[in-house]
Formats: structure tokens, C-alpha cells, sequence
């Protein structure tokens, strides 16, 4: 990952118009992956070598750097340049570019250095900057202010190991003239919500657990928030013993609601249990821990009460954008779809197990099935949406 997109975009930008390819980034489709990188005074020369980010975390999630390889027989000035008159283009420095930026990860603290040169090898000398970490991720600043106004350069040298040694040793860089680097923030948070939660990052989560979101903070850096999430749940379901409805909610508040009256209160109705005056179709609200929610309507008669039993008969998918099948293992007289208001919107006499509805047509809100069978009623809300 290159963080900071934007920032880069509009940095490259800026100083495009002195003909520099930058930042060093080795990303295909970036630059310095393709260049013709010549190693010199390291004995053999092994080549500058683009691999997969030895630690892709802190500051730096690049997945491409670059691998030098400094030999013990290699002269403390070793290092890699590119090649004149291509590569990293054409470039005077100037307040917009005088701070070169490096990442760096080494085994040991040396001294990192850079050198800019003219197309006729003329140079003003290398800086020297040693990195004060090891093996992770640090980055060093260059400022070469005293070269603005001077010579027209046209190639980058680096000496990534400046120091006699007693070993080979493995260096890798990075995002050379790239932006400041920050490292990413973390944060925990403990929230408790009903039924979903919209996460920081945009996610929706409908389960208790522990989740973790990767936004941008103030600095344009990784923040990661890790969130603890209790979803408290609703029982909603509702046990039927003659003409008496009981949620099967315990401890919560109950509100029965009258489904084919638009869902009006039934008055004087707030127990658990609930014994309809009149036929009709009956539901009620619960609600518990600060949330609340509402069951399926329950049809119920004159002679009592008749349902199919939810393993008999299933609707599916719900909510859905119009299309329902209702699936089951008997079959099916009559459908009846009615609206909150009691309206009948559509009726179907299927004479099997499995109904395809299409309410597509209709306007997006909640709408009553009533399915009947051998004497046997229910009902169940769907949402078109």
C-alpha cells in the first residue's frame, strides 16, 4: 500500500514540471522498479535487487523496495546510481524538491548517502545521514537547500551501507524524494447497539464480536480502530396455547399491536401474554436492553388459532426488492398479500408447495402474507425495499 495517495499525487505534480520522475516508489506503474540501477565499488557488483517489503508495517506498506546487498569486500562508499539522461529525468533543485526523503531498513546504525549529478559527472558531493534504528522501518531527510539555483542534475546516487565492514550485510530503501512518513494510530471502542452498527469505515455489522476499521486520521495516516461490539438481540418469536399469545421475550416490555388496524395499540395490553376479544391479526412489540422490535402477525379466529408452523412453510429472500418465494412442504390454497393498512394487494390460489410473488411493481414498505392451508393460517411480514 502507498499511503497517502493524494499527498503523493499532487507532490509529484508539483515538481513534474522540473522533468523528475519521482518518488522512487519500485511499484509497477511508479517509478524506479524499471530502471537501469548500476552498482558500483561493491566487489562483484551483485545488482540492485526490486523484493516483496521485508516488514510491511509502520511507516512503510509498500509492498515493492529495493535490496542492496553490501559485501564486506565492497568499499564503504559502494552504492547504486541511475543512468544518466533517463530514469529520474532532468532536475534543478529548488525550494519545491531540496528535502529528499528515504526510507531505510538496516541491521546496524551507519551513515546513508546521497549525491546528486549533472549529466557531465559533475557533483557538489553526497550528504550523510546515519539512521538511528534497527530492523524496522525508518526515515531519513536530506536537505539539500544548498543546491538550489545550481546545476542542472540528471541522475540519483545512493550509498546505502557508508561505512567499512566487517560482514555482508542487506540494506533495503525506499520511497526516495517520497513525503514525510507517519506511522498509524490506533484506537478501541466498546459499543453496544441494537439489531446493526455502521462502523467507522462504512461496514455493517448485524453480530456481536470484536472488528477492526482502517480509516484515514487527521495526518492522512492508517487509523486503525478496533471496536467491541454487543449487539443485544430481540427475541420476537411468539408461542400460541389456544386463543393466548405469549412472547417468548422474558423480562422485556410488550406492547400488542392490532396488525390489521395499522398497527394501532391494543388498549390496556402491556403483559406478556395476550387473549385477542375478536378475531384478527395481533402482533407485539418488544422491547429490551434499549431496543425494541416488532413480531410477525398472528392470525386469529373465531375458532382459534391456526398457523403453519415456520418448519412447514418458509419466505424467502427477506427483505428483498419485490421478488418472494414462499417455500413449503404442503401445498398452499390461497395467498393473500395485504399492505399495513389491511389493504389486500394481491391473491393467489397456488394449489402447491412453492408461490413465486412479485411485488415489484408495488411501492417499497412492509406488506402481510397470509397463507392458508388444511385449515391452517399464517401470516408474516416481508419487506420490499
Amino acid at each position: 500500500m502507498k499511503y497517502l495517495y493524494l499527498t503523493l499525487i499532487t507532490f509529484a505534480l508539483g515538481i513534474n514540471s522540473f522533468g523528475q520522475n519521482i518518488p522512487i516508489d519500485f511499484e509497477a506503474g511508479g517509478f524506479g522498479a524499471t530502471w537501469n540501477w548500476t552498482v558500483f565499488q561493491n566487489g562483484v557488483n551483485p545488482p540492485l535487487e526490486i523484493v516483496a517489503n521485508p516488514d510491511p508495517s509502520g511507516i512503510n506498506y509498500s509492498p515493492n523496495v529495493a535490496k542492496f546487498n553490501a559485501l564486506q569486500v565492497g568499499a564503504p562508499f559502494a552504492g547504486c546510481e541511475t543512468q544518466h539522461g533517463s530514469d529520474i529525468g532532468t532536475y534543478n533543485i529548488t525550494a519545491s524538491n531540496n528535502i529528499i526523503r528515504i526510507m531505510v531498513y538496516k541491521t546496524k546504525i551507519s551513515n546513508v548517502g546521497i549525491k546528486l549529478v549533472t549529466s557531465t559527472n559533475a557533483s557538489l558531493g553526497e550528504l550523510l545521514v546515519a539512521n538511528t534504528t534497527v530492523n524496522q522501518w525508518e526515515q531519513l531527510t536530506f536537505d539539500f537547500s544548498a543546491h538550489i539555483g545550481g546545476m542542472t542534475y540528471d541522475q540519483i546516487v545512493i550509498f546505502p551501507d557508508f561505512v567499512n565492514r566487517n560482514a555482508d550485510d542487506v540494506i533495503y530503501f525506499d520511497n526516495v524524494w517520497g513525503p514525510s512518513a507517519c506511522a498509524s494510530t490506533t484506537s478501541n471502542a466498546n459499543v453496544t447497539t441494537c439489531s446493526s452498527y455502521l462502523s467507522p469505515g462504512g461496514n455493517i455489522y448485524t453480530t456481536s464480536g470484536t472488528y477492526e476499521d482502517i480509516i484515514q486520521n487527521a495526518a492522512g495516516c492508517d487509523s486503525i480502530i478496533t471496536t467491541n461490539l454487543t449487539i443485544n438481540s430481540i427475541v420476537t418469536s411468539v408461542s400460541v396455547d389456544g386463543t393466548t399469545l405469549t412472547s417468548n421475550a422474558v423480562g422485556a416490555s410488550y406492547v400488542w399491536l392490532d396488525c390489521g388496524n395499522n398497527f394501532s395499540l391494543v388498549s390496556g395490553e402491556f403483559g406478556q401474554s395476550f387473549t385477542p376479544q375478536a378475531g384478527g391479526y395481533y402482533a407485539v412489540q418488544v422491547t429490551t436492553n434499549g431496543c425494541q422490535d416488532t413480531s410477525s402477525c398472528i392470525s386469529v379466529s373465531g375458532l382459534g388459532i391456526n398457523d403453519l408452523k415456520q418448519n412447514k412453510l418458509s419466505i424467502y429472500p427477506n427483505p428483498s426488492t419485490g421478488i418472494f418465494t414462499i417455500d413449503a412442504n404442503i401445498s398452499l390454497e390461497t395467498i393473500r398479500i395485504s399492505d399495513v393498512m389491511g389493504r389486500e394487494v394481491l391473491m393467489l390460489n397456488p394449489t402447491e408447495s412453492l408461490a413465486i410473488i412479485n411485488l415489484s411493481e408495488l411501492n417499497d414498505g412492509i406488506y402481510i402474507v397470509t397463507a392458508e392451508s388444511e385449515g391452517k393460517i399464517y401470516t408474516q411480514r416481508i419487506l420490499k425495499k
